[in-house]
């Protein structure tokens, strides 16, 4: 199941493609490159993650005030902040391509 494009772009070769926008990008830029859309499109779909890490985290935290077994609630708040670095670091690499540093 794919996106459905406007336009087959599966006909050119990867390297077609690249050789055009390597060539022609600079003629379509309005506001921002291609590259930039898809890094910014990245970057949302990295940050609508952390928003659903930072809302588990919330519920962790409630659920580990109220239960008797804190260690293995504590587990999984640890397991959530790694999460939450991950795609931080992540996030971050894709702000550094898109923005610079």
């Amino acid at each position: 199941m794919g996106v459905k494009m406007k336009n087959n772009y599966n006909i050119f070769t990867k390297k077609e493609l690249t050789e055009f926008l390597s060539k022609y990008e600079k003629n379509f830029i309005m506001f921002d490159t291609p590259f930039a859309i898809m890094v910014d499109k990245k970057m949302d779909s990295i940050m609508d993650e952390i928003d659903k890490v930072n809302k588990n985290g919330k519920q962790l935290t409630c659920e580990f005030e109220t239960l008797k077994d804190r260690i293995s609630s504590a587990i999984k708040i640890m397991e959530n902040q790694e999460e939450w670095q991950r795609l931080n670091k992540e996030y971050e690499k894709f702000h550094k391509l898109r923005f610079g540093e």
